[in-house]
């Protein structure tokens, strides 16, 4: 996702000076299609949380009702494992640090060097944060905002067809 992002940002910054607001903005909804767009099919999830986060009261079954009833709210939610296109949330802590990131992931195809297609999930969305915290819930709190706003942008772009 790095090396994505990387090659995004030079392009941008290639681009960018000839380009009007206008012509700017463009790109940049055109930037956000190709990475959330996916004609508003289901959405399955995919939580990882720690045995260190378990221990300081996060449960797995904890976060993905927490998130899945925002799913279920947005409508993008879908359980099936034929679904091209999934969230993953990460949940870890050390001691009184954490991190949270989530991100999408849509099932893509490739050509290989041997003429064969190959599938696999990429991710196109990626948000993370840090901090440290007194209380789980802290944490929580932090792993749905980033929900929050992995589900705004993927209704901006995905609206027509949700």
């Amino acid at each position: 996702m790095k090396a994505l992002f990387s090659v995004l940002l030079a392009l941008s910054l290639l681009v960018a000076p000839h380009l009007t607001n206008a012509q700017g903005e463009a790109l940049i909804q055109e930037m956000r299609e190709w990475m959330l767009w996916n004609d508003c099919q289901p959405i399955s999830l995919n939580i990882g949380i720690s045995d260190r986060a378990i221990k300081e009261g996060l449960s797995r079954k904890k976060v993905e009702a927490a998130i899945e009833t925002r799913f279920r709210s947005a409508r993008i939610y879908g359980k099936t494992g034929n679904n091209l296109a999934f969230f993953g949330m990460i949940v870890d802590v050390a001691n009184s640090a954490f991190t949270v990131e989530g991100s999408l992931q849509i099932r893509t195809y490739r050509q290989m060097q041997s003429e064969e297609w190959r599938h696999g999930p990429t991710t196109t969305w990626l948000s993370s944060t840090f901090g440290t915290y007194n209380n789980p819930e802290f944490i929580l709190e932090n792993a749905l905002s980033i929900t929050d706003n992995f589900i705004t942008d993927y209704l901006r772009v995905n609206y027509d067809d949700c």
